[in-house]
């Protein structure tokens, strides 16, 4: 059986329980198996650690950080240097991706502001129409006469 392979680090021969490993060379793409053996193969180094959810609540992923300390950082939102004659200076692409960013999340947040403000408003006028309509009902009932004898 001839297999492909891209993770072989080892030279030489390795005895397993059920078979011998035999590597061609150092960084090899092929092994030859003799006898029936089952190994994994995989085709990087890198482990994708995303399915284990007992590890990914401890990983930072590009768009998921834990703190936003490091975003009001002037470091990162300054620019690198500043000419003596006060003309402005360019922004590099990293600064350009993060400005659009946060423009589009101000957006955003306007929006969602300004929609919540209008469901607040719409939530008492109709909580103010239902008292205002409970009250007319109650008003036009028949009430009873008070003759006092």
């Amino acid at each position: 059986i001839k297999m492909a392979a891209t993770i072989v680090r080892c030279k030489g021969v390795i005895n397993t329980p059920n078979s011998r490993l035999f590597l061609t060379s150092l960084w090899t793409k092929e092994y030859h198996l003799s006898n029936r053996c089952e190994l994994h193969t995989s085709q990087s180094f890198q482990v994708d650690r995303r399915k284990d959810r007992a590890i990914v609540q401890h990983l930072h992923f590009r768009d998921y950080e834990k703190t936003m300390k490091h975003r009001t950082n002037p470091i990162l939102e300054l620019p690198d240097y500043s000419y003596t004659d006060g003309r402005p200076t360019e922004v590099a692409i990293c600064q350009k991706q993060r400005q659009q960013k946060n423009y589009e999340m101000a957006k955003q947040i306007v929006t969602l502001v300004g929609e919540m403000n209008f469901a607040k408003e719409q939530l008492l006028s109709q909580t103010n129409a239902q008292s205002t309509k409970q009250k007319e009902r109650l008003d036009s009932r028949l009430k009873e006469k008070n003759i006092q004898i």
